[in-house]
This record gives C-alpha cells, sequence and structure tokens, in this order.
C-alpha cells in the first residue's frame, strides 16, 4: 500500500521552494547590480533608514495635535468606513477572484488531493497573512503613535472581519456575469449612499447582515461553474509579476489571456448579426475588455471623488467635483477613441469613424452608471425646483464635450488640419456655468444653448 504524504507538507512543500525560487531571483538581481562599492552605500543609507526611525519619532510628537485630532473623530466615521469598505471588494471582483489559485495549486490538485481542500488551504493562509500584516500595523500605531489602542483595535478588528466575510462573495463575483456583478454592485452601493447620508450604523448592519447572507448562499455553491483556468492565470500573473525583476531583465511578465472577461456572457454565444452597428459595438467591447483595468481606476476614481465630496458642507465643492468629473471623463474617453485606431487592426483598415462615434457612446454611459449613482442621489437629497434643469444641463454639456473632443480626434486620424478652439472654448463656459449653478441655479438654463450649439456644430460636421 502506497502511503502518501499529508495535504499539509505537500503544500508547505510548494510554498517553500516558491519562496526559494524568488530569492534566487532577487539574489540574482542583487548580484548583477551591486558591486561592493554600491554594497558600502547601502550599508550607509541602511544606517540613515535606522537614525530615520528617531527622526520620525520627533515628526510624529510635532504632529500630536492633529492625530490626537483624528484618534478622537476616528470612532465617528468607524460605521462609515464599514460601509464603504465591502464596495472596494465589489470592485475587485472584476478583476481579481480574491483567492490566489495558482498553476502549482492546479497541478497539485491532479494528484490524489481534493480541490476543495486545497482551496481552503489557500484562503487559510490568506487569512493569516492579513491577520500578520494587520497586527504588525496596529502594534506599530500602538507603540509609536498617540492613537488610542481601543481605536486601533477596532480598526483592526473591521478590517480583519471584512476580509473575511468578502473572500466568498469575492470569489463567487467574479465568475458571474458583469451584468450579475454591476446588479450587486449598484445594490450595495446604493445602500451604502444612503445610508452615509442617514444613519451609517444602520447601513453598516444591514450590509454585514447581507454580506453573511450571500456567505451562506454562495457557500453552497462555492465550486460550481468556476473558471478555473482563469484564475489560474490572474494568480501566476499576481504572483511572478515582480517590477524589480522585470526591470532588471528588461522583460515583462505577461499572461497568456486565454480566458477574456466577456467570454462567459450568454448574448455573445448567440449568431452574431453582421451589421455595421454590431461590428463597431463588438470591436469597442473587445478593446475596454483590454484596458478593463484602467477603465475602473477611472470610473472608479470619479465615483469615489463625487461620494467624498457629496458629504462636504460647502455645496459648491461637489459643483466643483462635477465639473471635474464630466471634464476627465469625456476627455479619457477621447483618448481611449484616438488609442483604438493607433494600436490595433483599426489603424489600417478604412472604417466609418462617425458609426464608431455613436457606439462608442453606448458604453460610455453604461461606464457612466457608477458615477452618475452618487451625482443623481445628491441631487435628490437637495432638490429643488431647478434640479431637473440642472441635471439636463449636466447631461447636454458633456454630450457637447463627447462630440467636441471625439471629432477632434478623428480629425487628427485623418490627418485634417481643423480648428475646435471655438467648440473647447464653448465647452469650458459651459463647465463654468456647472459650477456657478450651486450659486446661480437659474443658469441651467443654458442646457436649451447647449443644445442647440451640439445641433449647429453636428450640422456643420455633416455638411463637411
Amino acid at each position: 500500500m502506497i502511503r502518501r504524504p499529508p495535504l499539509w507538507d505537500t503544500y508547505l512543500f510548494i510554498r517553500k521552494n516558491r519562496f526559494r525560487k524568488k530569492i534566487k531571483m532577487y539574489k540574482m538581481v542583487f548580484q548583477m547590480f551591486v558591486d561592493r562599492t554600491i554594497a558600502i552605500y547601502l550599508f550607509l543609507l541602511s544606517g540613515y533608514a535606522i537614525i530615520g526611525l528617531f527622526i520620525a519619532g520627533d515628526f510624529i510628537r510635532d504632529y500630536e495635535a492633529e492625530l490626537l485630532f483624528i484618534d478622537k473623530h476616528a470612532t465617528t466615521f468607524f460605521w462609515s468606513i464599514a460601509v464603504l469598505l465591502p464596495l472596494w471588494f465589489f470592485v475587485q471582483s472584476f478583476r481579481h477572484p480574491g483567492v490566489l489559485f495558482s498553476s502549482s495549486e492546479d497541478q497539485l490538485s491532479l494528484l490524489p488531493y481534493p480541490r476543495q481542500r486545497i482551496w481552503w488551504l489557500v484562503v487559510y493562509e490568506k487569512w493569516l497573512k492579513q491577520l500578520m500584516i494587520y497586527g504588525m500595523i496596529g502594534l506599530f500605531l500602538m507603540l509609536f503613535t498617540p492613537f488610542s489602542s481601543v481605536v486601533v483595535l477596532q480598526y483592526m478588528l473591521l478590517f480583519i472581519v471584512m476580509n473575511v466575510l468578502m473572500t466568498i462573495p469575492q470569489w463567487k463575483l467574479f465568475h458571474t456575469s458583469v451584468v450579475m456583478k454591476i446588479i450587486f454592485g449598484l445594490f450595495f452601493a446604493a445602500i451604502a449612499f444612503i445610508g452615509l447620508l442617514t444613519f451609517p450604523k444602520i447601513a453598516a448592519i444591514m450590509l454585514v447582515m447581507g454580506i453573511f447572507m450571500l456567505n451562506v448562499r454562495f457557500s453552497r455553491t462555492l465550486f460550481h461553474d468556476i473558471q478555473w483556468g482563469r484564475v489560474v492565470e490572474l494568480s501566476d500573473e499576481h504572483i511572478w509579476k515582480m517590477p524589480l525583476i522585470d526591470k532588471a531583465s528588461g522583460i515583462t511578465y505577461r499572461r497568456k489571456n486565454k480566458h477574456r472577461i466577456f467570454r462567459n456572457i450568454p448574448f455573445l454565444k448567440k449568431p452574431f448579426t453582421y451589421t455595421t452597428k454590431a461590428i463597431h459595438r463588438r470591436l469597442w467591447m473587445i478593446y475596454f475588455s483590454k484596458q478593463i483595468d484602467s477603465v475602473l481606476k477611472l470610473i472608479g476614481s470619479l465615483a469615489g471623488l463625487l461620494i467624498v465630496l457629496a458629504f462636504v458642507k460647502r455645496d459648491w465643492l461637489m459643483w466643483l467635483g462635477i465639473v471635474i468629473s464630466v471634464s476627465i471623463y469625456s476627455s479619457v474617453i477621447a483618448r481611449f477613441f484616438k488609442d483604438h485606431f493607433q494600436s490595433d487592426l483599426l489603424n489600417v483598415l478604412p472604417w466609418d469613424l462617425s458609426s464608431f462615434k455613436k457606439t462608442c457612446l453606448q458604453w460610455v454611459w453604461i461606464g457612466s452608471i457608477p458615477i452618475l449613482i452618487p451625482l443623481v442621489t445628491y441631487m435628490l437629497l437637495h432638490i429643488s425646483f431647478w434640479t431637473p434643469f440642472q441635471l439636463l444641463f449636466i447631461y447636454y454639456s458633456f454630450l457637447f464635450l463627447y462630440h467636441t473632443k471625439i471629432d477632434h480626434m478623428i480629425a487628427l486620424l485623418n490627418h485634417k488640419y481643423e480648428f475646435f478652439q471655438k467648440r473647447h472654448t464653448l465647452g469650458l463656459i459651459f463647465l463654468l456655468m456647472i459650477f456657478l449653478c450651486s450659486r446661480y441655479p437659474f443658469l441651467s438654463l443654458g442646457f436649451v444653448f447647449v443644445l442647440w450649439s451640439m445641433k449647429k456644430w453636428n450640422r456643420r460636421v455633416v455638411l463637411a
């Protein structure tokens, strides 16, 4: 009878060899770039770093009053942070499963070890690492800062519990369709945003109860319909993508991308209709799937900006955030539009750029949903007679900026040297009027002028 080693021993053997391989690679890089002279300088630098710890202590004492102020109000914002923290895991579920099940664990599952047990070992290891990291951070804060131990322990417990509770929901949401992710995300975002503006403690308790119910629901089908190939690809990239090694070797780690984010969407498996709009819409979907990291960072940053500014008592800051969001969103989309035709096969093929502009706008509206949630919620909570006109003014101003910047990019792609100075100046005036709407809401009636300007310039483009 063959006696196989316990799973835990085999798992530790794999982990030790992975760690040794990484150490060996870093050692090779160190030997490549560091000679005796540089080693002496590094030794001196480490001495300065030790001295810097004492300087940091003096720095903390200099700002002791500010730190005590933060400590005093930390308890007040505890429930607000507890409400916002789960949203981070929902955003992460678009691009990361939350559990690093790499090719090593995948190969281990080919041996007489259940894949489910291996997965749970990876999860336990993740929780243990997080416990150690948060424990070290908390110990540092309690020893070297004036923060009270109660506050530090509260936040340590919050982050540890949220990481544990969100492991299974993030794992399952990663494997669901994009539509389901958006539905879950919008539902929890709406609860969080409304709760932050009303009763954060109640909203946090509701969210935790909802997350607990998701754990119970998802635990029954934890390993059903799992895209193991995609999980392995992303895990290998996360483990072996080492910036220092890439910089030293000049070779960047790239995953094979066999498993695309949209591959399991049902309507993509239906027979394709070969019309101009359908082709253009599909090409945009493929492009944005390749740029998914940049897209999520853009949308998440703008939505986070509006959420933060919504709680500031000064209304003009929220309107400034709206202006910044409209300007940045339209500008980045224009850059995406130009990049699409410069870095892909479309660069050498003749295409109807005006049709591409229309189909791109459909994806732009989908991407704007997380940004619109805090904006519309803020407007409804500060509703007045002018609110509908203000929303229309923001909507048409964004459309004007979108068409202006995309038309500019189309002219550059066609090597036409047209002047867009008047339209860009007019767009800046509209942005200024949006900002002034906080104090002079009657300016929102300017949406009529924006609509007239759009028709005027679109007519000129058609005639050209």
